[in-house]
């Protein structure tokens, strides 16, 4: 493969369009607290049908299931990324290995 060749092909610029704006409206989901409020929902969602962590992975993989339908792949992944690390956030349980002034807090390994 040559840089001509690669430079010959027709791009897609509707798909590029579209995975630039889902970047832009992941951000904004993130830094408005959309993102935080789905999450929130997911979470609670998952706890009270008693399906907790497994519940919600699969509520964010049937939704992302279904942003795919209606967006790129690659745009339905930009979207759902701030979701998702909120649901996660959410649902980590606070550990006394996660205190920076635990001695393992800083180790390499």
């Amino acid at each position: 493969m040559t840089w001509r060749s690669i430079y010959s092909r027709p791009h897609q610029w509707d798909v590029i369009t579209t995975i630039a704006a889902a970047f832009g409206i992941s951000s904004a989901m993130e830094q408005s607290g959309v993102a935080g409020v789905i999450a929130t929902t997911l979470v609670n969602g998952g706890n009270s049908l008693g399906t907790g962590k497994p519940g919600v992975l699969i509520a964010v993989y049937i939704a992302t299931f279904f942003l795919c339908n209606v967006v790129g792949n690659n745009a339905a992944a930009a979207l759902m990324y701030p979701i998702a690390a909120a649901s996660s956030e959410q649902q980590v349980e606070p550990s006394r290995y996660c205190s920076p002034r635990h001695p393992t807090y800083f180790s390499p390994s």
